[in-house]
């Protein structure tokens, strides 16, 4: 795996084991936790959904939001359901590129 060679991976390349450890953690707290968040983002996903990255009204989806939202779900998923769950395929990217994209076409459907 070359995590310099990932757009969204770069940061990693150089941590430590402490940094690794403390970003592990952070990942624990937020999956166990993180929920309170999604039940706020749900409640206003329509919204949201349709403000620009300043936070401007938008007449179109925010592609960035939908992504969020599907990473902060899978990360929740894995926290407590754990790699092995046979309904989360952590082990293959495309099954999570796989679901923005699902998300990205229903979010299209609600274009204003």
């Amino acid at each position: 795996m070359n995590l310099a060679s990932g757009k969204y991976t770069r940061w990693a390349t150089n941590l430590t084991e402490p940094q690794v450890f403390v970003l592990l953690w952070i990942l624990g707290e937020y999956g166990y936790r993180g929920r309170k968040l999604e039940g706020f983002l749900d409640k206003h996903d329509e919204n949201l959904l349709f403000l620009d990255d300043r936070g401007r009204k938008s007449l179109e989806p925010n592609f960035g939001y939908i992504r969020l939202r599907t990473a902060l779900t899978a990360i929740h998923e894995i926290v407590t359901f754990g790699l092995m769950n046979k309904e989360i395929e952590i082990n293959s990217f495309q099954a999570w590129s796989d679901k923005v994209e699902k998300a990205i076409c229903e979010a299209e459907q609600l274009k204003k």
